[in-house]
């Protein structure tokens, strides 16, 4: 009878328990899968709860070109706030801040040192190789990142 199965889940190792509960968890949380097929596939009855998907949605289109930052807005004057030099998008400075003692008394005109650049550049790139990693992982390209070069 080739309809027949036999099972004998007492002779199931904990290994395969456990790896099997692994997948499970990452089918349902990427809507491979439903509660109520996993409970039907257990001779569970099913709870009414279809397939869905946890965390947030990352697209790849997001990660190649990211849309510009949001430009956050001072509370005290109600202005947009200025992003540090070097940064791109709405409200990046266009120059770097002029300093006020300049010997020649021009104001704007001077570059942030190569170090300073190479450090956020630095930064950048570590924060790309992270979030590319966590991609091809499977997980989210929003990757945890701390920069005290980026402030972030």
């Amino acid at each position: 009878m080739p309809e027949l199965e036999l099972v004998f889940p007492s002779l199931e190792k904990s290994e395969d328990i456990v790896k099997r509960a692994q997948a499970d968890q990452i089918y349902l949380e990427t809507g491979k899968v439903s509660v109520d097929e996993l409970r039907e596939r257990d001779d569970q009855d099913p709870i009414g709860l279809g397939a869905y998907v946890t965390g947030s949605v990352t697209l790849v289109e997001d990660v190649l070109n990211p849309p510009d930052p949001v430009v956050p807005i001072d509370p005290a004057t109600g202005q947009p706030l200025q992003m540090p030099f070097g940064m791109t998008g709405p409200g990046a400075a266009a120059k770097p801040p002029a300093p006020d003692d300049q010997a020649d008394g021009k104001k704007g005109d001077q570059k942030p040192p190569d170090d300073a650049i190479a450090k956020i550049a630095g930064d950048l790139e570590a924060w790309s190789r992270k979030s590319r990693r966590a991609l091809k992982a499977g997980r989210r390209a929003d990757v945890p990142f701390t920069s005290d070069v980026l402030g972030a």
